[in-house]
């Protein structure tokens, strides 16, 4: 049944476009940076060079993530222990980014967007590289075929 590995690859996919677009993080102008800071939190962000290094480091970690993605989503079964990795740690940083978030009073609606995205999808990729492997056991592949 290839529906479930063409649907993992769509996830895998799309989610490594959309994490792409972080590059506009690495190199939007400080001025935005401020504006999006100052709406979540009322406050003007730090003019200070370690805050903006750390904003515009997280966006590119975000981008080569994304690029990771993508490249995973041209061979789901080859790179499964990759993808399963990947899907671990995500849910792992779900709850660690809530932590947090929460040690450091930081506003439930900044963390949010990534503790409430990460750890779901990292659910439905382990659900769909299962279902993955249950058909392809099903149908008498080998496990070195996996």
């Amino acid at each position: 049944m290839a529906k479930y590995p063409t649907f993992l690859r769509l996830v895998l996919l799309a989610s490594g476009v959309s994490m792409l677009l972080a590059v506009t993080g690495v190199v939007m102008p400080a001025g935005w940076i401020d504006t999006g800071h100052r709406w979540v939190t009322g406050k003007p962000f730090p003019a200070m060079p370690v805050p903006f290094y750390l904003a515009r480091m997280l966006s590119a970690f975000y981008m080569v993530t994304g690029g990771l993605m993508v490249l995973l989503s041209f061979d789901v079964r080859r790179y499964a222990p990759v993808i399963a990795y990947m899907a671990w740690a995500f849910i792992a940083l779900s709850a660690i980014v809530m932590a947090v978030a929460v040690s450091v009073d930081l506003p439930l609606i900044w963390a949010a967007g990534d503790a409430f995205t990460a750890g779901p999808f990292g659910v439905i990729v382990l659900l769909l590289q299962w279902k993955i492997r249950r058909g392809d056991v099903d149908r008498g592949m080998a496990a070195a075929d996996l």
